[in-house]
């Protein structure tokens, strides 16, 4: 329980059957849901994940219970009042002897700001690799050790006559005549 606590991390179980649900109350504000809203018995629960997700969600629930794996999987739910939110669950199927899945118990925790540093992070790349790609000026990228070229930008090839695939074969030293090395 006090992992769970310092995690931040829900608990949930759900019969693939009767699709009965029980969720703690720490799954329930994740799901963004309240307990009015949130019936045992009906598809609330999936009824909250972003509908660009649930899918893919549902996909990879049966997948899991099909290949006898865990349930893994990333995904945006949608709150009473529309905010978005990223949630991570991790879930174990249980078999009875015929094989047959009766039930899954998992956790879920917030992921949201690891996602928004993510996205972050994709943007600033984007954009210096446009920037990179884009410069009048010819830029290389190079290995410290190596002096391999490990990136060119359009003036590096328009200055040097070489293809990209040329360049990632060199290092600088290809580049300089040797006494000014």
């Amino acid at each position: 329980q006090l992992a769970l606590e310092a995690g931040q991390m829900g608990v949930w179980e759900w019969d693939p059957i009767s699709h009965f649900c029980s969720l703690d109350e720490r799954s329930l504000d994740l799901f963004g849901l309240t307990p009015d809203a949130f019936d045992s018995r009906d598809a609330s629960v999936f009824g909250s994940i972003h509908p660009e997700d649930r899918t893919r969600v549902m996909r990879t629930v049966q997948k899991a219970l099909e290949n006898r794996r865990l349930y893994k999987a990333e995904f945006r739910v949608l709150d009473e009042r529309g905010r978005v939110r990223w949630l991570r669950c991790v879930g174990r199927p249980s078999y009875d002897e015929k094989g047959v899945p009766v039930w899954v118990n998992g956790i879920c925790y917030d992921i949201t700001e690891r996602k928004q540093f993510e996205e972050t992070l994709a943007e600033s790349r984007e954009r210096y690799r446009l920037l990179f790609e884009n410069s009048p000026l010819p830029s290389l990228i190079v290995g410290r050790e190596t002096l391999e070229i490990l990136e060119d930008n359009k003036a590096a090839a328009q200055l040097y006559g070489y293809t990209r695939r040329e360049f990632l074969k060199m290092s600088v030293l290809d580049l300089r005549p040797a006494e000014e090395i």
